[in-house]
């Protein structure tokens, strides 16, 4: 079991369940986007997917919009995040750092591919000052894959033309798997992240 921290426990205790209630909240409207739409779901309809009030969501989010805006931010930001785990293992190869990278993202996709799918479906809904920000978001996605190949392509180990191309076709390769991807089990789930990986792999020049 982890311990917190004696200072911050209280507060460490409180931003947890903070979280965890956005979170409830979150799922339960990604499942309702999904089968009826944005405009087709209500808050009431996410209360009570809950068995909660109206109240309960209002007070974790000011609005629907709200709502759908942290979904998609949502989806945006655990992509950044798989590659900027990567990028915090400097002592591994960009081969071990990509391949790291693809793995996790195809995880992140398996698990969370209806986030990616809400985000595919209601971009065009976002207000445009929420929009341009998550696009900001997959655009540093892109520059960092696109610094891991150009590195790999300076230690002679990966082969491009150009890296900012390959980063996104990559990155959109796996991202795209919220279509297909849905592993029945334990097994079938690693096979996927590993051949995904590979697939990526290759297409910078490594023989796996």
């Amino acid at each position: 079991m982890t311990t917190l921290p004696e200072k911050s426990g209280k507060n460490s205790i409180r931003d947890e369940v903070i979280q965890f209630k956005r979170r409830q909240i979150l799922d339960a409207a990604v499942d309702l986007f999904l089968k009826n739409g944005y405009h087709g779901t209500s808050v009431d309809a996410i209360a009570a997917t809950l068995g909660a009030s109206k109240q309960f969501v209002y007070y974790q989010f000011k609005d629907k919009l709200a709502i759908l805006d942290a979904v998609c931010t949502t989806g945006a930001e655990l992509t950044l995040s798989a590659i900027s785990d990567s990028a915090d293992a400097e002592n591994d190869t960009p081969v071990e750092r990509m391949r790291s990278f693809c793995r996790r993202l195809t995880e992140i996709v398996i698990d969370h591919g209806n986030y990616l799918a809400v985000y595919a479906s209601e971009v065009s809904t976002l207000r445009d000052e929420d929009r341009k920000r998550i696009l900001m978001v997959r655009a540093e996605v892109d520059r960092q894959v696109r610094d891991l190949i150009a590195l790999g392509i300076g230690e002679g180990v990966f082969v491009a033309e150009d890296p900012l191309t390959s980063a996104r076709a990559i990155t959109g390769m796996i991202s795209f798997m919220w279509t297909w991807a849905h592993p029945d089990d334990q097994d079938a789930r690693a096979l996927l992240v590993d051949r995904m990986a590979n697939i990526a792999l290759r297409s910078l020049g490594i023989d796996v």
